[in-house]
């Protein structure tokens, strides 16, 4: 429950959701919120000068890569037999958005090329209880890609009692080929991330490792070698 208004501090940067569900007297949760996507902008350095239009006023550059939000599921939430995700994306002022796609663990499950970017997922009973990740990537028509990732978990009977860690993660391609991770964690244990190639059109794919941990709740890193996105965020013992 919150109130409004609603102030938070101490966000990173890149993007960020917020989601507004409504809850009746029987509990019943709104499966379709209303999101609210932004950016958190770097500060300007004391000394610099800001680029300016021939107007003289000062201007933002322009954005290189694709920005993508996870509306739902939110981070830390449960689910049993459906999956509801929601996404928004946003591409650079010099390409389109060309699809988004929505991953369970290392696993492609659909995409969407038009906007509102959603999906519902019916679970299968094979699938394990306990914490898993959800993902959404946005490609735009000039080839680059962006991804979050949050971390949920699937509750059944045995579980229900369990609460995930609440942690989300976006990976931004860099023009020199790394890829910058900057996320938010809940908790003060390491989380491992799990990274798999972007590009090419494998629904299932084998994921490299990095380890991040957190500082004041805030998760960063670089991989320095390809063109990655998140498909694992787990919390570590």
């Amino acid at each position: 429950m919150c109130t409004s208004p609603q102030g938070y501090d101490n966000l990173s940067l890149l993007g960020h959701s917020f989601a507004v569900r409504a809850t009746d007297a029987a509990g019943n949760i709104d499966p379709s919120p209303v999101v609210y996507s932004w950016s958190v902008a770097a500060p300007t350095v004391p000394g610099t000068v800001e680029p300016t239009d021939p107007t003289g006023t000062p201007t933002t550059p322009p954005a290189t890569t694709p920005a993508v939000t996870l509306g739902a599921p939110t981070e830390g939430s449960t689910f049993s037999s459906r999956l509801a995700y929601s996404a928004t994306a946003v591409a650079p002022q010099d390409a389109t958005v060309k699809r988004v796609e929505f991953w369970f663990d290392a696993n492609r499950l659909a995409r969407d090329t038009a906007a509102p970017y959603t999906y519902s997922w019916k679970v299968p009973s094979s699938t394990k209880s306990g914490p898993h990740t959800v993902s959404a990537r946005a490609y735009d028509s000039a080839g680059r890609v962006a991804s979050v990732a949050t971390t949920v978990m699937r509750t059944t009977g045995a579980t229900a009692a369990a609460k995930p860690v609440a942690a989300s993660l976006m990976a931004i391609s860099e023009p020199s080929g790394g890829t910058e991770l900057a996320g938010r964690t809940r908790s003060s244990r390491p989380m491992r991330v799990e990274l798999a190639p972007c590009s090419g059109e494998r629904k299932t794919v084998r994921p490299v490792q990095v380890t991040l941990r957190p500082e004041s709740g805030k998760l960063s890193g670089r991989h320095r070698t390809g063109r990655l996105c998140v498909v694992g965020l787990i919390a570590q013992p």
